[in-house]
């Protein structure tokens, strides 16, 4: 039986920043068997508590809260979000072009591709 490139038990060492994603969300993204793990496994993998400070923010689908930053936050790069599958905008800062929004993790490579998004951060639960 194969063996699966990423093991719950053993955490995976992040790439260098080579994108838009932060190292955290493009393990995730880089990683199709990692996604569809549970939240626990997700982060041993990124070297994070399961739950509690320091831990992804998720919703109740299991979705994690993203900060992204835009060259624009325009009518026209909302509305191309909000089409956006599993991506859901939870608040719009316009003086800081950003938007937090809870997107699944096997949507973050196709956020990443949109030409208008700089920069897709992770949301950690504050102590």
């Amino acid at each position: 039986m194969p063996v699966s490139p990423i093991s719950p038990v053993s955490p995976v060492v992040a790439p260098k920043q080579s994108g838009k994603l932060s190292q955290r969300l493009q393990l995730l993204a880089d990683n199709p068997a990692l996604q569809t793990q549970d939240a626990k496994a997700q982060a041993q993998a990124l070297n994070l508590p399961a739950a509690g400070a320091g831990s992804l923010m998720r919703n109740n689908q299991g979705d994690i809260l993203v900060n992204i930053r835009l060259d624009a936050l325009s009518q026209d790069n909302l509305k191309t979000l909000k089409s956006l599958s599993g991506l859901s905008i939870v608040h719009t800062a316009e003086e800081f072009r950003t938007v937090t929004a809870y997107i699944s993790t096997t949507q973050l490579q196709n956020l990443a591709l949109l030409n208008f998004v700089e920069v897709v951060e992770e949301e950690l639960t504050p102590q």
